[in-house]
């Protein structure tokens, strides 16, 4: 689960405030990829555009997103949409880090209890550093890219597709 899906599920939800930040981060893409037409509105009748969003999306959808996970965690490695608090026990993370972390996470050089691996903020190319894999490289931005990353025993490869 990441941040975008933690707040479209609360747009969902009936959060006029979530849908307003959630519009700024792609929200308007996805609500015309559901068919929702009446964008213009929301400026002068939000509640407008909230009801049919929320008419649009399937149950199907907001059932698959409500059961993704926090992180996933195999062998030596979890994999988390963020990233972590460094010094806290994977356990005990808190769901808006695990979403939302940035500079304390990114500037830790110590260990965490697993490697992790990561997206949330763009870097030019994937990095496998001692704690962290970064594979996020802006697959939705201008000259971005899709990157994977491949584990095979202590080995990481990349694989990186243009958009």
């Amino acid at each position: 689960m990441g941040n975008h899906e933690e707040v479209f599920l609360d747009v969902l939800n009936g959060s006029l405030r979530a849908m307003i930040r959630w519009f700024d981060w792609g929200g308007r893409d996805t609500a015309r990829s559901y068919g929702v037409d009446n964008l213009g509105l929301l400026p002068i009748d939000p509640e407008q555009v909230l009801f049919r969003l929320q008419e649009l999306v399937p149950k199907l959808h907001v059932d698959f997103l409500s059961e993704f996970q926090p992180y996933h965690s195999f062998g030596d490695y979890v994999v988390v949409h963020a990233g972590l608090r460094p010094r806290v026990s994977l356990e005990d993370q808190s769901n808006k880090d695990l979403r939302w972390i940035r500079e304390k996470f990114l500037s830790y050089r110590g260990e965490f209890p697993r490697k992790v691996i990561h997206g949330h903020t763009i870097v030019d190319q994937a990095e496998n550093r001692p704690n962290r894999i970064a594979v996020d490289t802006g697959v939705y931005i201008e000259n971005g890219a899709l990157t994977a990353a491949f584990l095979i025993e202590d080995k990481v490869e990349f694989l990186t597709e243009p958009s």
